[in-house]
């Protein structure tokens, strides 16, 4: 592809009742929505000139056009924008992405865990404002069985890029997976009952870029002019666990 092109993904989708009765995916930890988020993401990385919005942090499910039409729309054109700087008009410092590239390795013998290092992070490394989303499974193959792992908050780790998973529940993993629902585990999920008839919704996923992000901080893009999370969120994403070097 030599034409640059946008790729925004799938928003937080599916809570069930109202426009999403027939076609969400309510609280399914299989929904096809997150297939589909992957599949994106690896459009973006197969592909020239092309660059990505990741919307999972934008969830809108009180949106009167379904939730899968957020109205978060103002951040996700800064985003957009910012990849459009880097991607087609090739501006010189120009940070588009949140962190990218996983790969996870598992804790030497007898240590137990699973380390996630991503690369192209901006300065500072990665911030993390929750510590839920992530999963891991020990099956042999990303059909296997999932159960949820926290992040243990580590600041050296976090500086370098990469992220620690709890080395009980992670130990033994084969693969492990990030925002894999049709929402993550937003701490600060919000409706319309608390936020008003028009919704503030904008959730908040666990890793970010750190440093001082131009046009995607305290955005006034979303519903009635809820907050977005300083910094621009990682894609979700399936990977397999390498072994650790000896």
């Amino acid at each position: 592809m030599d034409f640059p092109f946008g790729i925004v993904q799938l928003a937080p989708w599916g809570v069930g009742g109202g426009k999403d009765a027939n076609n969400g995916c309510g609280q399914s930890t299989d929904c096809e929505v997150a297939e589909v988020r992957w599949a994106q993401e690896l459009v973006h990385r197969r592909s020239n000139n092309t660059f990505l919005a990741v919307t999972t942090a934008l969830a809108d499910f009180d949106s009167p056009y379904g939730s899968i039409h957020p109205r978060h729309k103002i951040p996700v054109g800064d985003r957009l924008a910012l990849g459009a700087r880097r991607v087609a008009y090739k501006e010189p410092g120009v940070y588009a992405a949140g962190p990218g590239r996983p790969v996870a390795t598992a804790g030497a013998a007898g240590m137990g865990g699973v380390s996630v290092q991503f690369s192209g992070c901006a300065a500072g490394g990665i911030q993390l404002h929750e510590t839920v989303g992530f999963e891991v499974s020990n099956g042999g193959s990303e059909r296997g069985d999932w159960r949820s792992v926290a992040v243990v908050p580590n600041a050296t780790a976090q500086e370098a890029c990469s992220v620690e998973l709890e080395r009980v529940a992670s130990a033994g993993a084969s693969w492990v997976r990030y925002n894999w629902f049709r929402s993550t585990r937003f701490a600060n999920e919000t409706t319309a009952k608390a936020c008003g008839k028009e919704g503030c919704g904008a959730g908040r996923c666990a890793v970010y870029s750190g440093g001082a992000l131009e046009s995607v901080g305290a955005a006034p893009g979303t519903p009635r002019g809820g907050a977005v999370p300083v910094g621009l969120p990682a894609a979700p994403f399936l990977i397999e666990v390498a072994a650790a070097h000896p």
